[in-house]
């Protein structure tokens, strides 16, 4: 391939021709280079704040911090690094861990420690922090010595459960006896005013001089290739298949996360010009745009006081918030894949991603995305044994491990997914079938409830095959959930901890061996 990929292969004559076409392209090398230094920049997010403080002067009388976090994927671990980075600024001697690396005897010798915990699925621990909940703060520690701060994460789209693993950790730490720096705060999606307020409370609490704290985000432009309905004649909702395309060369991996800004239809755009009493090509001079196209990603649902100006206006309206979806497809595809299901509010609007992406946005349009690191639900790059379980548009995720499986040509693969009606909601049928005929998947079990009297769901087939999975299990397999927590997941993991024993089955969490990405 390599005479190939020179031209010589074709002969001296072909050779000249392809070095000439090379040389003519000084813009795609221009190109590639700005692309280059994007991501670059997106990949250093997180590793940013361990390398800024290298080279920091540390105080050696100063009292260290234990910095611990509790996330499924990423941000609060990367917050953890952050915070480190401003109180390192400030020559503070600090330490980073994750809460499953917490033992008794770091919070008997800590002073001082700030915890750092995310919110999973409907209230629940990160999984890899539910060893920490179960274990550690089961326990009764005297940790009167102890001063603590906690910075809850969560999404306010779930009130019921927002920030409650923070709030639990906070409880904990005061029937223990631990002395509070400051009430509880909380993030909403990552909203960088909310960490703001967490760097400046710390600042107030110590006494130091620390620098601001955020969270960037950086979203490529991506348009919209395809949008197919998945499950027409449905009882369930629309659910689509939407193929996304970037005009350069992008890489994830199986398992990654496609993160979307959403944005408002033309006709909830001009009904608040109208209400307003706004021009829709009223220019804003600072953005070069109309206030038309300045509002695409704005709440438009806030309070607005009387602005002077279109800059005063976008002033008060907040970028709405991102909605985050399982990747269906891999790189060597060539197209980002999702699976989309129309979300409707109590007033029966479509919800915002799913409005976003399934009607408002016209194909060719142009959508914000960015990839965000998965690892938590990773593929293991090795031939072991893979489970993988799942329902509904939860299909995305399983899609992209078993299609980087099939590339490796790994067969021991195992899928085991439920939806509502065979005729209707076999989501990826030819796909799913040619894996099975070509001995790509191993077994495949199927649990479409309403075909037949008494529903049948996925962790009923697998308390069907429980030999099975034994068996699996004891040779290495590796379990992987994708779906809906109500519901599914859940009871996923009580039918696995039925099987297999909850000390097994917290023991595959610990080692890697059982991994979610439920919503």
């Amino acid at each position: 391939m390599l005479p190939v990929h020179r031209g010589s292969f074709f002969g001296p004559v072909f050779q000249f021709i392809a070095m000439l076409a090379a040389l003519a392209m000084p813009l795609f090398f221009v190109t590639g280079w700005m692309l280059y230094l994007k991501r670059r920049k997106q990949k250093r997010l997180t590793l940013a704040a361990k390398q800024a403080g290298s080279a920091i002067q540390i105080d050696p009388n100063a009292t260290p911090w234990l910095i611990a976090y509790a996330s499924q994927t990423g941000m609060s671990e990367q917050l953890a690094w952050r915070t480190s980075t401003s109180l390192q600024e400030a020559h503070q001697p600090t330490t980073v861990k994750a809460v499953q690396q917490l033992s008794e005897d770091d919070l008997k010798q800590a002073k001082q420690i700030l915890l750092i915990a995310s919110t999973y699925g409907t209230g629940e621990a990160p999984d890899l922090a539910s060893h920490f909940e179960k274990k550690l703060m089961a326990t009764s520690l005297d940790l009167s010595h102890l001063k603590y701060a906690v910075l809850a994460l969560g999404s306010q789209d779930y009130p019921e459960t927002y920030c409650s693993f923070g709030h639990r950790i906070d409880a904990w730490l005061k029937q223990s006896g631990a002395q509070q720096l400051f009430a509880t705060l909380e993030v909403n999606n990552g909203n960088n005013a909310d960490i703001q307020h967490w760097n400046d409370a710390l600042a107030k609490a110590t006494k130091l001089d620390l620098q601001t704290m955020s969270i960037d985000k950086v979203f490529d432009q991506w348009r919209l290739t395809k949008r197919e309905l998945l499950n027409p004649n449905s009882l369930g909702a629309p659910a689509f298949n939407l193929e996304l395309q970037a005009s350069y060369d992008t890489a994830w991996q199986a398992g990654d996360i496609a993160e979307i800004q959403t944005g408002n239809s033309p006709e909830r755009i001009q009904l608040f010009l109208d209400k307003y009493q706004v021009h829709a090509e009223t220019k804003v001079d600072s953005l070069e745009q109309s206030i038309q196209e300045a509002l695409w990603n704005r709440d438009l649902t806030v309070a607005v006081e009387p602005f002077a100006n279109m800059e005063h206006l976008l002033e008060q309206l907040p970028t709405l918030p991102t909605r985050e979806y399982s990747i269906a497809s891999i790189p060597s595809q060539q197209v980002l894949r999702l699976v989309v299901r129309q979300q409707q509010n109590p007033q029966g609007e479509l919800g915002l991603g799913s409005g976003w992406l399934t009607e408002h946005v016209q194909l060719r349009d142009k959508i914000a995305l960015r990839i965000r690191n998965n690892e938590s639900f990773h593929l293991i790059t090795d031939n072991r044994p893979i489970i993988c379980i799942g329902n509904g548009t939860g299909i995305a995720g399983l899609m992209s491990l078993i299609h980087a499986r099939v590339r490796m040509d790994y067969t021991e693969n195992w899928l085991i997914f439920g939806e509502r009606q065979q005729a209707n909601d076999y989501f990826f049928k030819d796909t799913i079938q040619a894996w099975q005929n070509t001995a790509m998947l191993k077994r495949i079990d199927l649990a479409f409830s309403r075909d037949q009297a008494e529903k049948i769901y996925v962790h009923h087939k697998l308390r069907d095959q429980a030999e099975e999975l034994k068996k699996w299990v004891a040779n290495d397999a590796v379990i992987y959930v994708c779906g809906s927590i109500n519901g599914m997941a859940t009871d996923v993991d009580l039918a696995l901890i039925d099987i297999l024993g909850e000390d097994t089955v917290e023991q595959l969490r610990l080692d890697g061996r059982y991994r979610r990405d439920v919503y």
